[in-house]
């Protein structure tokens, strides 16, 4: 059996100084496979639309994936690794889609990989969970730069609309069926 490489990578909420995570991630572990990870551990309902945006770590080379493909894979198919070697090294999972909330993981470091170790884990974490559904802000932990680059994230991408109202009309037929 080959070993995986592991990532570490650090998550952090814009609205927040003092909440963050650090996970150490597997190469091989999708973005679905993430994104279940990520529900589990904040939380969070798994009824809910959601999105990647990948950047480099100079802001560059933005892409977006989603259960559809919007011309970059989807979510189901592009791994963390795959990432990593694309230097897509910032991650938002766009938990919020309408509101534009998101988580941003990233890249640190690569790890050594421990055999009795089981991945993706929660290896660090300051602050309590966020809220996924609250639309409270506290404006007194708001900066600026977290703000403009939350906005800029989402300047020019036609996709978003692609996000909504079809697939969202689908996800609430599919809630009222459970």
């Amino acid at each position: 059996m080959a070993v995986s490489k592991i990532y570490k990578f650090k998550a952090t909420i814009p609205e927040s100084k003092k909440f963050f995570r650090e996970y150490e991630i597997q190469d091989d572990l999708t973005l679905y496979q993430l994104h279940k990870f990520l529900i589990a551990d904040l939380e969070f309902a798994p009824d809910q639309m959601i999105a990647f945006k990948t950047f480099s770590k100079d802001g560059k080379n933005q892409k977006s994936y989603g259960l559809k493909d919007y011309g970059f894979g989807t979510i189901d198919g592009v791994t963390i690794g795959k990432l990593i070697e694309n230097k897509e090294e910032i991650i938002l999972y766009v938990y919020d889609i309408k509101k534009a909330k998101f988580y941003q993981l990233t890249f640190i470091e690569e790890v050594e990989f421990a055999p009795r170790g089981s991945y993706p884990r929660l290896v660090g974490e300051l602050g309590r969970l966020p809220s996924q559904f609250s639309s409270n802000k506290d404006m007194d932990s708001l900066e600026i730069e977290h703000i403009e680059e939350r906005d800029s994230a989402f300047e020019g991408d036609e996709s978003d609309d692609d996000f909504s109202d079809d697939q969202g009309e689908d996800l609430e037929e599919d809630s009222d069926e459970e």
